[in-house]
């Protein structure tokens, strides 16, 4: 599968933005968002304690 190449660069205030032409997409650096991070750490636990409580044998 063929991915798509980087058509076009523009600058964003002082940061760097790749625009996929084609798909509108622009890829850009950033940080994952506390709300996201929590979720994520949320369904870990979750599935830890799942794992224990209902799989384990007892």
């Amino acid at each position: 599968m063929d991915e798509p190449k980087q058509e076009k660069k523009m600058e964003e205030g002082s940061e760097k933005a790749y625009l996929y032409r084609h798909a509108g997409i622009r890829e850009r650096e950033g940080g994952i968002p506390l709300w996201l991070m929590l979720v994520c750490i949320g369904l870990i636990v979750w599935s830890v304690y799942y794992m224990i409580r209902y799989w384990s044998e007892g």
